[in-house]
């Protein structure tokens, strides 16, 4: 997976556009992610959404970065050179595609029981006529 990838560029530019598009990516997302946690709580409790969020975001980056360099470790050491490094990083994409797929389950059933916070109903006929002007 990673071996014919390796051999089209030299040095870091064989890396830089995995880069460019990972930084779009999380630029993108971050936003959005900051903004739906903010709108899941009241307004009263929007320093608390915003500080759980970036606790939870900060934990699995260090989980993610010392779980994955370890599986990433042991597969990169049982082969010396570049088809080490291949083996190391088709062992993480592995992992990673198989957290994602697990994820996936529980987030599903657990947004199925949230209702949109941010969309409220049209008032009726009855209620705009019944309001003051």
């Amino acid at each position: 997976m990673g071996a014919g990838v390796a051999g089209d560029a030299t040095g870091w530019t064989g890396l830089l556009p995995g880069f460019v598009l990972a930084g779009l990516a999380v630029g993108i997302i971050s936003p959005a992610l900051a903004a739906a946690m903010v709108a899941a709580l009241p307004v009263e409790r929007s320093g608390m959404s915003s500080g759980i969020t970036n606790t939870a975001r900060q934990l699995g980056i260090a989980v993610g970065v010392a779980g994955l360099g370890a599986i990433f470790r042991h597969q990169a050491d049982a082969a010396a050179g570049l088809p080490g490094l291949a083996a190391g990083l088709d062992a993480v994409l592995v992992a990673v595609a198989l957290i994602a797929v697990v994820s996936v389950v529980p987030s599903w059933l657990l947004l199925g029981r949230l209702s949109s916070p941010i969309s409220s109903p049209e008032p009726s006929e009855a209620a705009r006529a019944a309001a003051p002007r």
